[in-house]
């Protein structure tokens, strides 16, 4: 609207003046009364569009002053607004702080896992070597004894028997089982169910260790890679 005015108040005089000279001439070229009524009745007319651009020029200023009024009071409203997000993002941070702190205050719940006791009746059945698979070992109680026989197959036809015995059975405090025993073997010239003994010197401890049984053979501890899984 700015522009719009300020292109007509340029336009007007100009053809305020352009009228005027034409008058002029029009009295000139015409002379009488008239003419002379006519000149003046055009100059009022002019005076009178001259009023009319001045009322609007006064409007427009009037109307730029509050358009200025306006925008001040959207740019106070926006600082406003702007302070009030950041004393909002202060009080977030203070409730996230606060949050943190009440999560590292709360005490964590002791998670206890209970352990299956371990006697000497955990380890009668059947085992295998988890390594080789060549490994067997049966645990019997006698007497209150623990008897081990384990048998070892090379191949088909040969193979080791060990029969083994623990007088005390399982030890809760180093978690193993020590023993004593014999070795023997047995091939075509002595089966399986009559076996040559070989040593009577045979001993040394198997160890519990998470729920398998390690062999340790002190006597040659060729057996000491032995690992055996309960599986009956």
């Amino acid at each position: 609207m700015r522009k719009e005015v300020s292109i007509w108040s340029c336009i007007i005089p100009i053809a305020t003046a352009i009228i005027a000279v034409s008058a002029v001439e029009f009295i000139r070229s015409n002379a009488g009364s008239e003419a002379s009524k006519q000149a003046i009745s055009i100059n009022e007319r002019i005076q009178e569009g001259s009023a009319k651009v001045a009322e609007l020029e006064k409007e427009l200023a009037l109307t730029q002053k509050d358009h200025d009024a306006v925008k001040k009071d959207l740019k106070e409203t926006e600082d406003a607004l702007t302070d009030i997000y950041d004393e909002l993002r202060k009080l977030e941070g203070m409730i996230d702080q606060y949050d943190d702190e009440e999560v590292m205050m709360t005490p964590t719940p002791t998670v206890v896992i209970t352990q299956p006791r371990i006697t000497t009746e955990t380890f009668v059945g059947t085992w295998q070597d988890i390594w080789s698979k060549r490994a067997h070992m049966e645990v019997t109680m006698v007497e209150g004894r623990l008897n081990f026989n384990v048998q070892w197959a090379n191949s088909a036809s040969d193979g080791v028997i060990w029969r083994l015995i623990s007088d005390d059975g399982f030890d809760p405090e180093y978690g193993s089982i020590g023993y004593y025993g014999s070795r023997y073997e047995w091939n075509e010239q002595h089966p399986m169910e009559n076996p040559e003994q070989r040593s009577s010197e045979e001993h040394g401890l198997f160890k519990w260790e998470n729920g398998y049984l390690h062999w340790y053979d002190n006597s040659d501890h060729s057996n000491s890679s032995c690992m055996f899984e309960k599986i009956q």
